[in-house]
This record gives C-alpha cells, sequence and structure tokens, in this order.
C-alpha cells in the first residue's frame, strides 16, 4: 500500500517562495497572484525577517504605511493578515505569536535561503582550491536572481533598506565568481560581461580591475590601459575622486608588464605528442661520427614530443663540425704517405666528397633540419 508524504502539505511546505526579483509564491499546482499592494509587502516583510522569532504588528505598520500611517493601521494589518491568509491556501505558513507574526518555513523554500547556502558552499571550495567548484556553485547561486529584488512591492522603513542589501548581495556574488573565473584562466570569455558590468556599475572599481587584468591577459594592453583611463574619467569627472590606490597600483603593472599579473596554473600545459613517420637511421663516414648521431637522433620507433625549441643536444650537433667524420679523410692521407699513388687518389676524391658533404650540412643547419649523412656521400668519402 502506497502511503502519501504530507510533509509538505503541513505548515506551508508545499508552498515556495521568491524575493530575489518580483515577489513570488508558486505551489505545486501553480504560482500564487497576490494582486494587492499591501498583502504583497507584508508578505515580503515576514520572508526577510524569516530567521527572526517574530514581526511585531508596530513594525508591520511601519513597513506599510512609514511615516504617516492612517488612525486604523492596527486593524488594516488584521485585515491585510486575513486576506494574505486566505490567498495562500491551507497550507499558508503565517503563524501568530506572542510577541507578533512570522512565517514557518523550511530553508530550502526561500529562494534567498538557498542562495546564502550556496554562497557559503562556494566561499569554502575557493578556499580549499577546488576553484571549479567553487565557480559552480556561484553560478548555480547567481541563477537564483530573476531580475531586481522585490521590483514589485512597494516598501518603506527598515524592509526598504534590505532589499537594497538584496541587490549589492548579487554584486558581490558576482565579483566573487568573476574573481574564481579569472583564476580558472576565464579572462577572454568574461571581457565582454565584464564591460556590460562596467557600463551598468561605472563607480565599482573592483569591476574596473577586473575587466583591466582581463583585458592584460588576452593580450590586449592597451585596451587595459584605456579601460583604466576611462574608469579615471568617471570617478573625477563625476565624482571628484581618484582612482583607489589598488586601482593605481594595476595601472603601473600593466606598464610594467609585471609577471605577478600573468595567469599561474596549478599544472603546466603538458607537451603535445604528435605522430610522425619513423626517421630514417643516419648512415655516417665513420664508426664514432656513426655513433654520435645514433647519440643524438631518436630511435625511429621512439614517439616525438612537439616542442617550442629543440633540445640542447639538437643543437649541438646542428653546429658540430664535421670534424667528428674528419678522420677518414686524414686516415687517407697517412695511408696514401704509405700506399702510393692509388691511396692519393682516393684520398683527393675523398677530400672532395667531404667538402660536399660538409657543405650540405652547413645548409641543413640554416634550414632548421638534422643533418643526416647520405649513404651515397658516405661511400664515397670511405
Amino acid at each position: 500500500m502506497t502511503t502519501l508524504d504530507t510533509s509538505r502539505l503541513q505548515l506551508g511546505k508545499a508552498l515556495d517562495f521568491g524575493v530575489l526579483g518580483p515577489l513570488l509564491v508558486t505551489r505545486p499546482e501553480g504560482p500564487i497572484e497576490l494582486k494587492a499592494d499591501k498583502q504583497r509587502a507584508l508578505l515580503a516583510v515576514l520572508l526577510l525577517a524569516y530567521r527572526e522569532e517574530s514581526v511585531s504588528p508596530a513594525r508591520l505598520v511601519d513597513e506599510l504605511w512609514g511615516d504617516d500611517p492612517p488612525a486604523t493601521a492596527a486593524k488594516a494589518v488584521q485585515v491585510h493578515l486575513s486576506r494574505l491568509r486566505s490567498a495562500l491556501g491551507s497550507e499558508q505558513p503565517i503563524i501568530t505569536r506572542p510577541s507578533g507574526y512570522a512565517v514557518r518555513i523550511e530553508p530550502d523554500q526561500l529562494d534567498l535561503a538557498r542562495f546564502e547556502a550556496l554562497s557559503e558552499r562556494a566561499r569554502t571550495a575557493r578556499r580549499e582550491g577546488d576553484l571549479p567548484t567553487a565557480a559552480a556553485l556561484w553560478r548555480e547561486a547567481l541563477a537564483l536572481f530573476r531580475g531586481s529584488p522585490l521590483a514589485d512591492v512597494p516598501l518603506l522603513g527598515v524592509a526598504a533598506s534590505e532589499v537594497s542589501r538584496l541587490a549589492e548581495l548579487e554584486l558581490t556574488g558576482l565579483d566573487e565568481r568573476i574573481a574564481v573565473e579569472l583564476e580558472l584562466g576565464e579572462h577572454v570569455a568574461l571581457v565582454a560581461e565584464l564591460q556590460a558590468l562596467v557600463a551598468e556599475h561605472p563607480y565599482r572599481e573592483r569591476l574596473h580591475a577586473q575587466l583591466m587584468l582581463a583585458l592584460y591577459r588576452s593580450g590586449r594592453q592597451a585596451e587595459a590601459l584605456e579601460a583604466f583611463r576611462h574608469a579615471r574619467r568617471t570617478l573625477v569627472e563625476e565624482l571628484g575622486l581618484e582612482p583607489s590606490r589598488e586601482l593605481q597600483q594595476l595601472e603601473s603593472a600593466v606598464l610594467a608588464q609585471d609577471p605577478v599579473l600573468d595567469l599561474l596554473l596549478s599544472e603546466p600545459p603538458r607537451p603535445r605528442r604528435v605522430a610522425v613517420p619513423p626517421l630514417p637511421v643516419p648512415v655516417a663516414a665513420t664508426s664514432s661520427a656513426s655513433a654520435a648521431a645514433r647519440r643524438v637522433l631518436p630511435a625511429p620507433s621512439a614517439p616525438v614530443t612537439a616542442t617550442s625549441a629543440p633540445p640542447p643536444a639538437a643543437h649541438s650537433a646542428r653546429r658540430r663540425p664535421s670534424s667528428s667524420a674528419r678522420p677518414a679523410s686524414g686516415g687517407a692521407a697517412a695511408a696514401s704517405s704509405s700506399g702510393g699513388s692509388r691511396a692519393a687518389g682516393r684520398a683527393r676524391a675523398s677530400d672532395g666528397s667531404w667538402r660536399r658533404i660538409a657543405s650540405w650540412r652547413s645548409r641543413s643547419a640554416g634550414s632548421g633540419s638534422t643533418p643526416i649523412v647520405s649513404t651515397s656521400a658516405a661511400r664515397a668519402a670511405r
């Protein structure tokens, strides 16, 4: 027999509430529309104070009417509460306490509570060095914002300043998410977003600094410096203030191309392995030259790692004169002194061959390729 789970059908647990945008009340069947301004304001005040024990009737009067309440304000609060409870239905979470009124909800029923929990988890992940998780948590948290907090609710008194705090929470979250993504090397993708944020919030110097850093790391040093000049003009002309010391120091670092601005990855890029055809086995004129070539060149079946410059051994092999093969010529000359004219002729032919080989080696070294002695040339040298 199937048992119905009624845990979310009591004390408002079937309802979800949103204050990170226009006031939102939803239940499994769909959203609940609250048409009266005072009902929306009353619910918003109670939701913003969800952590408090209760909200007094006098405070509710201040929040709904400010400094000019009607003579019947206390009675009007009772009427609005009754109508609000009726609109929310049997699952409504508003409870009465000796000191006032409160909403009894679970943290996961309010988007503000979910945002605060996700923000704390994101900061913990960043402190522990788990940047990808931190970035993902910040994106999930910021996705809860649906526009300006409580944009459709007329609030006065303390609740109005609380709405400003919610807007600041979003900007702070954006700042921290962007900082994490800059650490992850996402500077190129962040430039357009930061340019839009700077235009929307021209007095937030932290956003100007992040834009400068993203441009600089994207290879756009001149634009990074122009971003600083734009920030300075805005602050000086509109507020009469010079940029903060942090922003000025960042400009100096960009001008000096300070390595401290470079992105330091936790793991350096690994060399890419490229499949290439097997290299031919070098054939040298003498056994000593052949051994030297075998030490320099990889075995034909060994994988070759693509690098930006050849290893030091390759450089030295490219510049090494052909003295390693010269003993063959010297040996031929020695043989001519003891072996007669036939050996001398062979020595002259060998000397001419080695001149051609040395010339070819010089041209190969200039082209950046590893000099390999051809079989025919080596045979002529012998």
